[in-house]
């Protein structure tokens, strides 16, 4: 839900996607996107500059692959020219500016400016994501009107208020396929498993899948991943994997040793110890 600054002309912030039982509520260890919203009231706009301060010792800017580290804004095409001199991420400043060519106007609503990606570092129950603004000023967030003589026309913005929280739940293995200690098990059966975390979320990237015959050493499985509810990026609230085991393992003809007993070995980065069953 966007909330609406008043009055406008405004620049305003918004989180996607909450991750708690919050719409704000993120986690320690996963990233969310924040927006920039730009509500012009009618006017003809040709030129933005928006400033925006954020804590880089709890929030890291990052790309939307939620790993590597961000020095540039995400633009969205609100005006004609984004240049690359006015668009960086600089310590604890994210400076995004546009302008449009000459003829040209914004004229929005509730236009989508610009947006960045953080990843949560630490906790903190109420981070203001805060615009650096001060009315009729031009040097930091401002508006510009279409034709006229440069001054600032911003009117208002809308900071961003969220909360950080510490991931107290490990990952957990469920609806395993066959079952812990199963007998009878086919010998052309495959292993399922689902991994489920709604805090954090399961890092998909880091999970292994290891098996072994009794007695035996463990041997790296190939892994194929099916259905996903995703956080972001590599983080889900549910990991569903397929594990069809390779040769190494199937000593008989591409088949189970019959009368067997198999070790399955499941890690992950947050899962703690590795898991059997």
């Amino acid at each position: 839900t966007q909330v609406k600054a008043e009055p406008a002309p405004y620049f305003s912030l918004t989180a996607a996607e909450g991750q708690g039982t919050g719409s704000n509520d993120f986690y320690v260890g996963r990233c969310f996107e924040a927006e920039i919203y730009l509500n012009t009231n009618s006017t003809n706009s040709n030129a933005a500059d928006v400033e925006i301060n954020f804590d880089n010792t709890i929030l890291q800017a990052v790309q939307s692959d939620c790993s590597t580290a961000a020095t540039v804004v995400y633009a969205d095409g609100l005006f004609d020219t984004y240049p690359s001199q006015g668009n960086s991420i600089t310590g604890n400043k994210i400076y995004l500016s546009a302008y449009n060519d000459p003829g040209n106007s914004t004229n929005v609503s509730n236009g989508l400016y610009g947006h960045i990606f953080f990843k949560v570092l630490d906790t903190d129950s109420s981070h203001v994501l805060s615009f650096q603004y001060t009315q009729d000023l031009t040097t930091d967030t401002n508006l510009a009107e279409t034709d006229g003589d440069g001054s600032d026309i911003l009117n208002s913005v809308e900071n961003l208020t969220i909360d950080l929280i510490a991931d107290s739940d490990d990952p957990a293995i469920s609806s395993q396929s066959p079952a812990s200690a199963a007998t009878g098990v086919s010998v052309s059966s495959n292993v399922t498993y689902t991994l489920t975390d709604a805090m954090a979320g399961v890092d998909s990237s880091s999970v292994v899948t290891k098996m072994k015959e009794s007695g035996g050493s463990y041997i790296t499985q190939t892994t194929s991943v099916g259905s996903q509810q995703s956080t972001n990026e590599t983080r889900y609230h549910q990991y569903s994997a397929t594990v069809n085991p390779n040769s190494s393992i199937k000593t008989n003809s591409n088949y189970y040793e019959y009368g067997t007993t198999y070790d399955v070995q499941v890690t992950a980065d947050d899962l703690g110890s590795p898991t059997v069953h």
